[in-house]
């Protein structure tokens, strides 16, 4: 399944980088299982990977990456493809893009496993290393 979407994304055959390949565990009955693919660099995932997932996406902004794209049979469905992050990582992203929202912040982005946050274009980077990082923001 990887293969196909590495095809569709044009992205250059990889199955000579990767370490591992293997599914996440079921967390809710509606959903498929996540797919966590390993390669063997943080360099060829960030450059390779998911630069070529976000070209696709930008030059298919209409129909963006999904299972027709990389013949899976099925209902149609989006594909996403993300860094995968600790739960402890998520909820401080889930946290970021909320504080974004509200206080009309332009930017929120996870690298490497970290979290981080511009106001706009123009403005400062914020790595946010906690929840209590984003209250000291408020204040």
């Amino acid at each position: 399944m990887f293969k196909k979407i590495c095809t569709a994304i044009e992205c250059p055959k990889l199955e000579t980088a990767l370490c591992a390949c293997r599914r996440v565990a079921k967390t809710s009955s509606d959903r498929r299982r996540n797919i966590l693919v390993t390669p063997v660099s943080a360099r060829l995932r960030d450059l390779e990977i998911l630069s070529a997932t976000h070209r696709f996406n930008k030059a298919h902004c209409k129909v963006t990456l999904d299972s027709e794209h990389a013949d899976i049979a099925g209902e149609r469905r989006r594909i996403y493809i993300t860094e995968h992050l600790s739960r402890e990582c998520e909820k401080l992203h889930a946290a970021a893009r909320k504080y974004a929202r509200e206080n009309n912040c332009k930017y929120v982005w996870v690298k490497f496993g970290r979290v981080y946050l511009r106001e706009d274009d123009s403005g400062s980077v914020f790595r946010i290393r906690d929840i209590a990082f984003l209250n000291k923001l408020d204040n």
